[in-house]
């Protein structure tokens, strides 16, 4: 019994660094799958010509974009959100996409705030991708559009050393604007 203990205890080490050597393997096999962005970036929501600068927040959970004049209706018995998004420009666009859900936001002085969430088409370099988005009121922030991990972690690694590594250059367009 004490020499296989022994024989086990002068393989563990050989054991233990060919598992550390798998999992970094796998670690830059999905890294190599995910597109490098900069902690700011560039990017076009839904419409062509909606470019707004964006910050990538590894340590908000949710995205969230600047809104003003938010008004929901109803269309095919289905709740909608109308609202207006501003771009690099300070040209108004007005969209308006059914209400996917609504979020209970943490306030950093205490409390709840409750904001509706649309999903938006947001274009990083030559690819799109869909976003749940929080509507908010952004104004007293640099960036109007936030991008937390939620939409970053299949998708992205950040280089916080980097900014506007892409340009948007999707064809997005859409019917509801």
């Amino acid at each position: 019994m004490k020499r296989r203990i022994s024989d086990l205890c002068r393989s563990a080490p050989t054991v233990f660094y060919s598992l550390l050597l798998f999992t970094a393997g796998s670690v830059v096999a999905q890294a190599d799958d995910k597109r490098v962005i900069g902690w700011i970036e560039r990017v076009s929501i839904t419409t062509k010509g909606l470019n707004m600068d964006a910050k990538v927040d590894t340590g908000a959970d949710f995205s969230s974009v600047h809104a003003d004049r938010i008004r929901y209706f109803m269309r095919d018995s289905v709740r909608w959100v109308e609202f207006t998004l501003r771009d690099n420009e300070n040209r108004e666009h007005t969209l308006q996409r059914p209400l996917k859900r609504t979020a209970k936001i943490k306030k950093k002085t205490r409390g709840h705030q409750e904001r509706p969430v649309v999903v938006l088409q947001i274009c990083i370099g030559d690819a799109r991708y869909p976003a749940q988005v929080n509507l908010a009121q952004r104004a007293h922030f640099k960036y109007p559009l936030l991008l937390g991990r939620g939409f970053l972690k299949t998708r992205f690694i950040v280089d916080p050393g980097a900014k506007y590594l892409h340009q948007p250059m999707c064809q997005l367009g859409g019917a509801a604007g």
